[in-house]
């Protein structure tokens, strides 16, 4: 799309996810072709709208900002600096998908909060990898795909005094935004300060993420955090053992009873 997004729907390039939709709403009530008659609406219409998909998704949205050379927006910062950014958050975000979860997904219980209470125990030791021991097994690597397939890293790159943010976007993603205007400004430039300082980021966002609907408060030590997890996970695989033996009678009545009239038949 030729158009500035921005422009077309007449909000700043630092502009919430919340002024973006209540801007496009307005609009679109006053361009949409069944209350507008006039002959360029049905056109800007869909202009409208193009510029609302992009600037709705962080994805896409990131994407743009990074094309068009944001710079007024990300503060003036080096190109060097935003490059650096980018490649750490995907070394990051791959040693997050294929080492770190999958070791800890063989803790899997139940609901899987001990394995995240696992996690929140010894997140200060993840950032180095000669903390973590043993082989990837491709159970333990398919749920952690599992577990992190609507998990999506981006940067945000409005000017911000947070490290990040997470969210949830229209689709259901969890979202996590990391701002390199705010690493800048911290003093981080390049090289290994840098990738360690987003490595430890963005490991805390996403066990934060996965804790969000596994764990309850937050206000025990860790170790007895895993048991309070623990706990909860047998309880879990209790009551689905349960609802399986329940099934398993039903299923075996019901056979002998169609095999009894089978039989009389």
């Amino acid at each position: 799309m030729d158009d500035d997004p921005y422009a077309v729907l007449g909000v700043p390039h630092d502009a919430a996810h919340a002024d973006i939709k209540r801007a496009y709403r307005q609009r679109a009530r006053e361009l949409h072709p069944d209350v507008n008659a006039d002959t360029d609406a049905g056109e800007q219409f869909k202009r409208l709208s193009a510029a609302h998909d992009i600037l709705s998704d962080p994805t896409r949205r990131a994407a743009f900002d990074t094309a068009r050379g944001r710079q007024r927006a990300t503060g003036e910062l080096p190109e060097e600096f935003m490059d650096a950014v980018a490649n750490a958050i995907d070394r990051a975000q791959i040693y997050a998908e294929r080492l770190v979860v999958p070791l800890y997904s063989r803790h899997w219980r139940g609901a899987g909060s001990e394995m995240v209470a696992r996690l929140i125990r010894d997140l200060e030791a993840l950032g180095d990898p000669l903390w973590l021991q043993g082989a990837v097994r491709p159970l333990d690597r398919w749920r952690a795909q599992r577990l992190l397939k609507r998990v999506v890293l981006t940067l945000d790159l409005r000017p911000s005094a947070r490290l990040s943010e997470v969210y949830r976007d229209l689709r259901g993603a969890t979202v996590i935004l990391v701002t390199p205007w705010a690493l800048h400004r911290q003093g981080f430039r390049d090289g290994a300060e840098l990738d360690d300082a987003i490595l430890r980021l963005v490991l805390s966002r996403v066990v934060q993420v996965l804790a969000s609907d596994r764990l309850g408060a937050l206000d025990l030590s860790a170790d007895d955090l895993v048991e309070r997890a623990r706990a909860r996970d047998a309880q879990v695989r209790q009551r689905v053992w349960g609802q399986r033996l329940l099934y398993a009678a039903v299923a075996g009545f019901l056979g002998v009873m169609m095999f009894a009239g089978y039989a009389g038949w």
